[in-house]
């Protein structure tokens, strides 16, 4: 699936990166690492088996920096729905955070 430029621009410029899949309901979702460890090119084609079932399109990127914070670049999603995001990605900055304490 193409990437809009924004996306690519966005993570370039990010601390911490997440692609965003999401199903059409919104009710299930998978942040993806892309920076600053994306997952190898042959992990994302491996995990893509799981995703068909679920089925979860790319939705956008949502972003972390020291200097902005959280930053996000999706679709045009409900309210509610980017809340739930918002939230996802704050467990996941949290958990980012602190499995690099540990290594």
């Amino acid at each position: 699936m193409p990437v809009p430029d924004a996306y690519h621009r966005l993570v370039a410029s990010a601390d911490i990166a997440v692609g965003v899949l999401l199903n059409a309901t919104g009710t299930d979702a998978e942040y993806i690492p892309l920076a600053p460890r994306p997952f190898p090119k042959s992990t994302v084609c491996a995990l893509e088996i799981q995703w068909a079932p679920r089925q979860l399109h790319f939705a956008g990127v949502m972003t972390w920096t020291e200097a902005l914070g959280i930053q996000t670049q999706l679709e045009p999603l409900p309210n509610a729905v980017v809340a739930r995001l918002n939230r996802g990605f704050e467990a996941y900055l949290t958990a980012f955070s602190n499995d690099s304490q540990v290594n």
